[in-house]
This record gives structure tokens, sequence and C-alpha cells, in this order.
């Protein structure tokens, strides 16, 4: 994931091949078929401000931990369901609602903000590359990003 060059995820590939456990190789042959959208020296042409984490997967655990579980401990697998069942539940359900009656204004605000960043950006600059993947131009330079959705 972390390799530099082709030559180098070359040279790790064939490590890992040699493992003994075939489960894990695998597992990791798999993920070489899409390696382009997790392999670091693929991904160079993303804007990501040196930031390699899926923000919106920390974001949901810090609620989950914080909200949900309120920073407890649950002493079985009972009990984490019962959390799940109760809590997580009643917390999406007031989230939506909140949502949908409008009483949260940031989504709203996030989207017209989104908006007037794109005010200049025209639909047939945007090239798609493959089926999840497109190609968009910047505004302020010669960079073109790559989005997966």
């Amino acid at each position: 994931m972390y390799a530099d060059s082709e030559e180098e995820l070359h040279n790790s590939t064939k490590v890992i091949r040699k493992q003994p456990e075939k489960n894990f190789v695998k597992r990791t042959e798999d993920f070489l078929l899409r390696q382009k959208e997790w392999v670091l020296f693929h991904r160079r042409g993303i804007i990501t401000r040196n930031n390699n984490t899926n923000n919106y997967s920390e974001a949901t655990m810090r609620v989950l931990k914080d909200i949900v579980l309120e920073r407890t401990k649950a002493f079985n697998c009972v009990a984490l369901v019962d959390f799940f069942v109760s809590i997580w539940e009643k917390y999406t359900v007031k989230r939506l609602l909140q949502f949908a009656h409008n009483r949260r204004s940031g989504p709203r605000l996030f989207y017209e903000y989104m908006c007037k960043q794109t005010l200049n950006l025209r639909s047939e600059l945007v090239q798609q590359s493959d089926d999840l993947s497109y190609l968009v131009p910047s505004e302020t330079s010669d960079l073109i990003q790559f989005i997966i959705l």
C-alpha cells in the first residue's frame, strides 16, 4: 500500500507471494486487482493534504464510541447488541428527523458552499475514467484530481 514506485510494489508482491499463509496471499492478490484505488503511488494526483485515512469512517467510529457506547465497555455480546438496538437506533432516528425538519443547517450550508465553489466547473471538462472514477480539472492549477465514488 505504501509503495512509492511500480518497482517497489512489484518487489513487495513477490515477497508476499512466497509467504506460506495461503489465505493472506489470496487476500493480497484480491486487493491487487483494485490497486489503483488504494496503492499510494497510483493516488499521487489526488489532493489528500497528507491525510490517507477515511475521515468518514473515523467520524462514524467517534460517534459510535462517544455517543452510542458512551465510552463504556460492553461486558458481553448481548450488552453490545443492546447498545446498538436501543441507543444507536434512537440516535440515528433523531439525527434523520432533525435533518428532515431542517433543524440542522450544517448540510444545507455545506451544499450552498460547494455550489459556490463549482460555479466555473463545466461538466464537459469532467471525464469518466472507469465505472467509479472521474478526472476533474482544477480551476487554479494544471492538476487533475482523480475522484473515486
